[in-house]
């Protein structure tokens, strides 16, 4: 197993497994999408250990920020690797 295997969680290693065809799509999509708290922390929903693919609109998860340590609302908003 590669580094990148070892650190994915137990969601992302079914649904890659499953979905093998698309496991390099879903990832790279899921990295694309991000979670940002209104102190300006910000990181990818794969990093969270989470997958979003082929998905549409902006919500909001209220959720404990590693950064400020305040449990805020985050938004989840969709940031291509062009624009970044």
């Amino acid at each position: 197993m590669t580094d990148q295997q070892n650190q994915m969680s137990f969601i992302q290693k079914m649904i890659t497994a499953i979905l093998f065809p698309f496991a390099e799509s879903i990832q790279k999509e899921s990295r694309e999408w991000k979670v940002t708290c209104e102190c300006g922390y910000s990181k990818s929903i794969w990093e969270y250990g989470g997958i979003r693919w082929k998905a549409k609109g902006e919500p909001k998860k209220l959720i404990k920020c590693p950064a400020c340590g305040k449990m805020t609302w985050h938004r989840i908003h969709h940031m291509p690797e062009s624009i970044e």
